[in-house]
């Protein structure tokens, strides 16, 4: 969850820095390139059949139907981008 808020760029621990280049460390374009990478390494190590149930299990847990939504959609845009990455 704190993953897929970074890259939404609503983390309160790490926000995505406004009006700077996006090739800069802290802007949303490297935060969201960041997760991507790492995840799509992870599932290299794993699959991403088991990256997919563990972050669905996790958006299941959210007590806020509206903040789920988000999470999802959020989750299918990553999910999109590492399975591209590892064609």
């Amino acid at each position: 969850i704190l993953l897929l808020e970074r890259y939404m760029g609503e983390s309160v621990q790490l926000p995505a820095h406004e009006g700077v280049d996006d090739s800069v460390y802290g802007s949303l374009v490297v935060y969201r390139q960041e997760i991507v990478d790492e995840l799509t390494c992870w599932s290299k190590n794993h699959s991403a059949e088991e990256l997919d149930a563990a972050m669905n299990n996790a958006i299941a847990e959210c007590d806020d139907y509206e903040n789920a939504t988000k999470y999802r959609e959020t989750w299918n845009e990553i999910y999109n981008e590492i399975m591209f990455s590892l064609r």
